[in-house]
């Protein structure tokens, strides 16, 4: 999902008037809302400013995700406003998603603080496959919000049992869990941590990874 959020009222010397977007998925069937993540925020978006003003330019946001089901979804993006520490109204998306490839963080959460050191831990699968989980590998990293530099935290141990996502999805992903016990030492300071699977059997040409991203997550 990407786009782009400012405050119009925001003076010369505010920036945006953003700091933040937060994305959630409603499923058009009813049920809860799913948080789909926390977008990073400041992508460049020239079109925006050459409308709005040199300040704007910076208002883009982009989130990619790979942990909803199948199914008919309205997607709700909530801009924050860095004066009033609130949410505005969210621009809304109506989307269909077929069945594919899936990832999940069940740790860390978002929006919790954790000391170190710490254990990244959650399942991929690849719902179009028949046999096995359709997924071979599994890469972790964090993106420190601080700078935006990323770390490379490790390949996770991938084939995990998982018995709730084999009976939720069919008994062939029983063994999709995947569980990183991270030793790199990450300085204090806000993370999100991203969550990378390779499919076993991509399409020819297509890009073997697919990912997730948790909310924000402080790290001491």
């Amino acid at each position: 999902m990407a786009g782009w959020a400012l405050n119009p009222e925001t003076p010369p010397s505010g920036g945006t008037g953003i700091d933040g977007i937060d994305v959630w998925a409603f499923p058009q069937a009813g049920g809860s809302a799913v948080f789909v993540g926390a977008a990073p925020y400041g992508v460049d978006r020239q079109d925006v400013a050459t409308q709005y003003g040199p300040q704007f330019r910076y208002s883009g946001y982009r989130l990619t995700t790979s942990h909803l089901w199948a199914g008919e979804y309205t997607l709700a993006a909530y801009p924050h406003y860095a004066g009033t520490a609130r949410y505005g109204a969210p621009a809304v998306s109506p989307i269909h998603l077929a069945a594919g490839p899936m990832v999940w963080v069940d740790q860390p959460a978002g929006s919790t603080t954790i000391g170190q050191p710490f254990t990244v831990s959650g399942w991929a699968l690849d719902r179009r496959v028949s046999a096995g989980t359709g997924i071979d590998q599994v890469l972790v990293y964090a993106r420190r919000l601080s700078d935006g530099t990323y770390v490379y935290l490790g390949a996770a141990q991938s084939g995990q049992p998982r018995p709730d996502v084999g009976s939720a999805l069919g008994s062939t992903f029983v063994n999709s869990g995947y569980r990183l016990d991270v030793t790199t030492a990450l300085p204090p300071d806000f993370y999100q941590f991203g969550i990378y699977a390779r499919s076993a059997n991509p399409a020819p040409g297509a890009f073997p990874y697919f990912e997730t991203w948790t909310g924000i997550v402080e790290v001491q």
